[in-house]
C-alpha cells in the first residue's frame, strides 16, 4: 500500500522539469506528465519465468530475462517493456514514441516495504522527472 508520507510529491517532482520549459509547452508537459504518472495505491511483484509487476487494474508481465515485449497503456499509446534484476534491484524499463520510464524496485526496512524509483526521460523534456514512492507491505 502507498506510504504517503514517506512519498515525494510526484506533483513538485514534474514541477521542477516544466518550470525549466517554454511557456508555450509548459502547461501541455505538465498535464500529460501528470496523467501518467498518477500514483498506483498498491502495488504487487511476483516473479518467476515472467515478472508480473502491479501498479493498476492489470498487472504488465515480462520475461524475466530482460527482454522487450508490446504493452499497449489502458489509453491506447504503445510501448516495448522489459524488465529484469540487477542484484537485488528489480527494474521495468517502458520505451515509447516520446520517450522512456524506468521503475527500479528495491526493499526497504528488511523487506517491510518497498521503493519505486521513477525515472521519466524525453527528449522534449530539459531533464528527467524523477520521484520516489514507497510501498508498505500488506500484513
Amino acid at each position: 500500500t502507498l506510504d504517503k508520507a514517506r512519498s515525494a510529491s510526484v506533483d513538485k517532482a514534474i514541477e521542477v522539469v516544466v518550470s525549466q520549459m517554454n511557456f508555450l509547452t509548459r502547461s501541455v508537459a505538465r498535464s500529460r506528465l501528470a496523467k501518467t504518472n498518477m500514483p498506483s495505491a498498491k502495488l504487487s511483484i511476483a516473479v518467476a519465468e515472467r515478472i508480473e509487476i502491479g501498479l493498476g487494474p492489470k498487472p504488465v508481465a515480462a520475461p524475466s530475462d530482460g527482454s522487450a515485449v508490446a504493452w499497449t497503456r489502458p489509453d491506447g499509446e504503445t510501448f516495448q517493456v522489459s524488465t529484469h534484476q540487477e542484484g537485488e534491484r528489480l527494474i521495468e524499463t517502458f520505451t515509447g514514441k516520446d520517450g522512456s520510464r524506468r521503475n527500479t524496485f528495491s526493499l526497504l526496512d528488511g523487506g517491510k516495504s518497498a521503493a519505486m524509483d521513477v525515472q521519466v526521460e524525453s527528449p522534449r523534456l530539459p531533464e528527467p522527472v524523477r520521484y520516489r514512492l514507497v510501498y508498505a507491505r500488506a500484513q
